[in-house]
Order: structure tokens, then sequence, then C-alpha cells
């Protein structure tokens, strides 16, 4: 940690974004439609990427210098809806939908952090694992159920 006080934003991210999609979904409805489950994503909890950013900006780095913020460690969407109904404790089936599949050549299979000079040249990793901050999230979310419409598709 490079600070005294560790930063705490709250967990929370765009209603559009997969993860409060599926966490509204899971939470609220009786079942989860999503587009494609076979993406990969480094998922990292906001308060580590903060504290990365912070870790970057008061460093000694050149200026221009470039620090991979992120786990390095991929997971599939159909992954973290598995996680997320296990820790809300709710078992839904998982429905395609059409209208949510990203266009063929707009998706990307897999994106994975290369982030071992974030951790050399910073000294900054993770702090949260992924389950953790999708805990974090869903009771977020649980608090605040009304910044989400788990039934409305946001493009």
């Amino acid at each position: 940690m490079i600070r005294e006080h560790p930063v705490n934003p709250p967990p929370r991210q765009s209603a559009r974004a997969v993860i409060p999609t599926i966490i509204a979904q899971v939470l609220t409805a009786s079942e989860v439609r999503l587009g494609s489950l076979w993406p990969v994503r480094d998922f990292t909890f906001v308060a580590d990427t903060v504290e990365g950013l912070l870790a970057a900006a008061l460093s000694e780095a050149r200026p221009g210098d470039v620090f991979n913020i992120g786990s390095g460690t991929g997971v599939s969407i159909e992954e973290v809806v598995r996680r997320v109904m296990r820790l809300a404790g709710r078992e839904l089936p998982v429905v395609g939908e059409a209208a949510r599949v990203r266009p063929e050549r707009s998706e990307v299979k897999e994106l994975v952090c290369e982030g071992t000079k974030a951790r050399t040249g910073l000294g900054w990793r993770p702090a949260h694992s992924l389950d953790d901050g999708l805990r974090a999230t869903i009771d977020w979310i649980r608090e605040h159920p009304q910044a989400f419409h788990p039934s409305e598709y946001a493009v």
C-alpha cells in the first residue's frame, strides 16, 4: 500500500458494464440474459486500480512511462456469472440474447494484463481478489437497486 490510509471508493460501475449487469440480474431476475459468455477479461477492483494510479503518479518514473494495472489473471464471462450466483446465493438459468452479442469483428477474445512493470517498478499489486470485489459490488448493488434496471439492455 502506498498510502497510510487506503482509498475506498464505492464498488460501483456503469450499469452498462458486464459485472453490474450480471449482478443486477442475479439479484432481481428469474434468469440471466447475456451475450457471449466466452470472452476472457482481467477484472481489477476499483480500489486496486486507484492505488495503482496513485503509485504511478507518486513514483519517480519518467513522464510517459507506461504501467499496466491489472491482476494478470483472465476469467471468462461465464465464470463471472457462476461466481456471482455462488456469492449471491442464487442459481438461475443463463439465456443467450442475440441483441447483447457484440459484432464478431469488434469482440476481443481475451484481454489480460501483463503487469510485471507495475509490480516491479511501482511495488503495486492488487489487494482484492475477484471474489472480494464481486462480494463488495453485490452488497453495493443490493443497497442501491434504484441505480439498476436489469430488464433493460443499456447499449
